[in-house]
């Protein structure tokens, strides 16, 4: 998925005049994607000014007459009244030329809006809007669509139960991330672990994960498919059992476990890192235990099986 994407939209209403970008090309933050007709809000601009330049003159005329008139108070020459209604006259004068600084400083913000630039660099996809349509500044549309793909992140998911062994290394450390093609046979881009979601899909059993990649040959692209492998830390003198041998039950993962005389015995283990055959068994074997594999479902705890094929717990690295 893109490391960020944007939905371009308009914040202001009128026409679109100009496309200014082709789709699929790197942009810049900043690059210019469309222009809008900008006639009306130029003269909305106008406007605001004329009319600042207006209450500017006559803030300034207020002035002159309470300075003459303060002049003339202490010889009782104009009565106190008049006084402060020509100081609260200034004063208003004073904040109807910030209101009118205000109303330009909008108008040419959205001046500036007119034209339409991206907010991040990324590669820019397909115009969702022809020129000569007409955008409206309260309204959802989308112009087009930017996906920032350098860096990129890619999204997975794994059990639950490796959250602990994922978190205490990776507190260690960065954790290295690849990502393969279809085959698993070829490394597209390495990475590492960047986020840990905060919860557990009840649904499922599994906690979302995201990798970063630098992505400079550009081998990942936003929605791909792709295969992901986590590198944990190397495990040292942990049984490994195949995959098929591990049975859900009611308060876990189980194994059925066959003594040296053939009896078997069903154990609750903690199951660990896996691969697609095997997994890491952190309690409940110990290496050279022999355990069933295939028709699990046919025997049970106390059971007397005659042994025709040999699986051992091994060490084989998850």
């Amino acid at each position: 998925m893109a490391f960020n994407t944007i939905h371009v939209r308009s914040r202001v209403s009128g026409r679109i005049e100009e496309i200014l970008f082709t789709a699929g090309e790197e942009v810049r933050a900043g690059q210019p994607l469309f222009r809008i007709d900008d006639r009306r809000l130029r003269a909305q601009l106008a406007q605001a000014r004329a009319q600042e330049a207006l209450d500017q003159a006559t803030l300034e005329q207020r002035r002159r007459e309470l300075s003459r008139v303060r002049e003339l108070a202490p010889a009782q020459l104009v009565s106190r009244q008049a006084v402060d209604e020509l100081e609260a006259k200034t004063e208003s004068a004073v904040q109807q030329v910030s209101f009118d600084r205000a109303t330009i400083a909008a108008a040419a913000s959205s001046l500036s809006d007119t034209l339409v630039r991206s907010p991040l660099s990324g590669r820019v996809g397909v115009k969702k809007i022809d020129i000569g349509n007409v955008v409206l500044d309260d309204e959802e549309r989308e112009l087009v669509t930017i996906n920032q793909i350098h860096p990129i992140r890619v999204e997975f998911s794994v059990r639950a139960d490796q959250l602990p062994d994922i978190r205490k290394q990776k507190g260690k450390g960065a954790m290295k991330v690849e990502v393969l093609d279809a085959t698993s046979s070829t490394t597209l881009a390495v990475g590492h672990l960047s986020t840990i979601d905060n919860g557990i899909n009840p649904a499922t059993g599994m906690i979302r994960l995201d990798a970063e990649f630098e992505n400079v040959d550009e081998q990942l692209w936003p929605g791909q498919f792709v295969k992901v492998r986590l590198h944990l830390a190397p495990l040292h003198d942990v049984p490994t059992v195949p995959v098929s041998s591990l049975l859900r039950g009611d308060a876990g993962w189980e194994v059925l476990r066959v003594s040296g005389k053939g009896i078997v015995e069903r154990l609750r283990v903690s199951r660990g890192a896996c691969t697609a055959s095997r997994c890491a068994v952190a309690r409940g074997l110990s290496v050279g235990d022999r355990i069933i594999t295939s028709g699990m479902h046919e025997v049970t705890d106390g059971d007397v099986v005659r042994i025709v094929g040999t699986d051992v717990a091994g060490t084989d690295r998850p």
